[in-house]
């Protein structure tokens, strides 16, 4: 049995060399709907809005995990289609945290097929020896061949892929399914060799598990096998990432929420807003001929507010500025 929440963490070398200490998901619910919430529109429909967002967000973390993470009953009993839709939901949670709490990304973009093109040049080492153990067996390639996400870090951006597997009600996701997903993972992120002619910080590979056992991750970092360059104008990337908070429902109903949050209540207690000094700022990324200013605004926020990261019971902080207040404990919430 594999011990629950666990995570295993390779190929990261320096300055990230230490995640590979990184033994265990300390993630909490409230920080995972924060993220869930923010990749709403990526997730659905754009004309679903941010009302609809917000609950299946919240819903979906407080229903379907445990205040331990663990898959609850009502994970369980649903179809086999459901399960798998839902792992995918919280794997994409899981790896926005993850990129925000431990890659030090400020802001998490979707990659978005209309805001990237990937310029192919030709192969590089097909297989290099850092790659992990059975990746070398031929794979057919994918249609979809463009990672999940870019973070965006003060140093640079990290290319990320995420997978979610789960196997319930009394089974078991084995070692052999995680490592199928990784390596199709591995191939999405290995693609890259740059972004807009940089290479990036890491190109992350982020597998996680749904089953008996609760929830574990395995997260790899791996070299490049081909030369292929991610290009994209940075500025529509990331506004791509604050799409919940130009949705036009979120844009009629703010209010003061928390300090120098302003946001919308979306449930009876339950409030999610944006810092209103970085919510001015994104109607002119897209033609923002230095994006960096605008991660730089965003970092001073979270430095200056919230400390980076942070989730105070009740309340979840991102650095890329966005704020999930959670009020009284709904039904779902056991």
């Amino acid at each position: 049995m594999t011990k629950h929440k666990t995570l295993q963490c390779s190929g990261f070398h320096y300055p990230y060399y230490a995640l590979r200490k990184l033994k265990s998901i300390d993630a909490s619910r409230l920080s995972l709907a924060r993220s869930l919430i923010a990749l709403g529109p990526h997730h659905g429909p754009a004309d679903l809005g941010f009302y609809w967002w917000s609950m299946r967000g919240v819903m979906t973390v407080f229903s379907l995990l445990s205040s331990d993470l663990k898959p609850t009953a009502g994970f369980s009993k649903q179809t086999s289609s459901r399960q798998k839709t839902d792992a995918f939901y919280l794997a994409e949670a899981l790896t926005h945290w993850f990129a925000q709490q431990h890659l030090n990304a400020t802001v998490v973009a979707p990659v978005e097929q209309n805001l990237v093109s990937m310029v192919r040049s030709g192969s590089g080492s097909a297989y290099p020896k850092e790659m992990p153990k059975y990746f070398r067996h031929s794979l057919k390639p994918g249609t979809k061949t463009e990672p999940d996400f870019l973070a965006f870090a003060e140093n640079g951006v990290h290319v990320l892929e995420s997978k979610g597997r789960s196997n319930l009600p009394h089974g078991t996701v084995h070692q052999k399914e995680m490592n199928k997903a990784r390596n199709k993972a591995l191939r999405q992120v290995c693609a890259v060799a740059t972004y807009n002619g940089a290479l990036p910080l890491t190109r992350t590979a982020c597998v996680f598990a749904f089953d008996s056992d609760g929830i574990r991750g395995q997260i790899t970092d791996p070299p490049e096998i081909e030369r292929n360059d991610l290009e994209g104008n940075t500025g529509s990337i990331l506004q791509s990432a604050y799409a919940v908070a130009l949705d036009p429902l979120f844009s009629r109903s703010l209010s003061p929420i928390y300090r120098d949050y302003i946001g919308v209540e979306f449930a009876l207690g339950w409030k999610f807003g944006i810092h209103k000094g970085v919510y001015e700022r994104l109607a002119q990324l897209p033609n923002d001929d230095d994006p960096t200013s605008f991660l730089e605004f965003v970092r001073g926020v979270a430095s200056d507010e919230t400390d980076g990261v942070r989730d105070d019971g009740n309340i979840s902080f991102g650095p890329d500025g966005f704020v999930l207040i959670g009020g009284a404990r709904p039904s779902f919430a056991k």
